[in-house]
């Protein structure tokens, strides 16, 4: 058996433990088998303890938002998830983790490889390349479409999304792919305020030349 005696609460095991607040559901630790117990952003845990001691093991304050910006909310385990807020701007110094607008990324693309899911990633003016987002981050153009531009060069789609992401605020333009020339986004991907221009799909008979939208919104 996994306990023997006692009550727990707000746990997280197999077989279900009676108590309130107990789970079996996955919690997604990032590496289990090489002992880091720290939650993903797909953790089934976060949000849902009860209260609890005011840090975590790595000294991180609890509690903490799931979503950046959002409401708090205590999460099970030994560590507290925790999102990030990164920059992107044409004239930063490209200094990972991209915090401060001093140290902001020069391309989009980089903030998204080192950003997980519940991140918000803000981009400040200029005309970027291409992108794949991959996780559930928040990608915000600061300035709106007229001035964030993810430009495709005419030679490849611009914007390829696959996860349950936000992308707001920008002009995606220039964009050429076999279907779905300007965006392709799958996996509940929510496309606001977006400009689309003079994007093509080039196979024969091809499907959205400027936005394919599959399993998500668009306002």
């Amino acid at each position: 058996d996994n306990v023997s005696g006692g009550v727990a609460t707000y746990t997280c095991l197999a077989p279900m433990l009676a108590g309130t607040g107990n789970t079996t559901n996955d919690p997604a630790f990032a590496d289990m088998p090489g002992g880091d117990y720290r939650l993903t952003y797909e953790s089934a845990c976060l949000g849902a303890a009860s209260g609890g001691v005011s840090v975590d093991l790595d000294g991180t304050p609890r509690p903490q938002p799931t979503v950046y910006g959002g409401p708090n909310g205590y999460d099970m385990g030994c560590y507290e998830y925790y999102p990030q807020a990164r920059f992107v701007w044409e004239n930063g110094n490209g200094i990972p983790p991209y915090e401060t607008w001093p140290d902001a990324a020069t391309t989009i693309q980089a903030a998204l490889d080192i950003s997980a899911g519940g991140d918000q990633i803000v981009v400040e003016t200029g005309t970027y390349a291409s992108i794949v987002v991959s996780n559930a981050v928040s990608l915000i153009g600061l300035r709106g479409p007229t001035n964030t531009i993810v430009d495709g060069g005419g030679a490849e789609r611009p914007v390829t999304i696959t996860a349950q992401a936000l992308f707001e605020g920008f002009t995606v333009q220039n964009g050429s792919a076999d279907d779905c020339g300007g965006i392709l986004a799958d996996n509940g991907a929510t496309i606001r305020n977006v400009r689309i221009a003079n994007n093509e799909a080039t196979a024969p008979g091809g499907v959205g030349g400027g936005l394919c939208l599959y399993n998500g919104s668009a306002a």
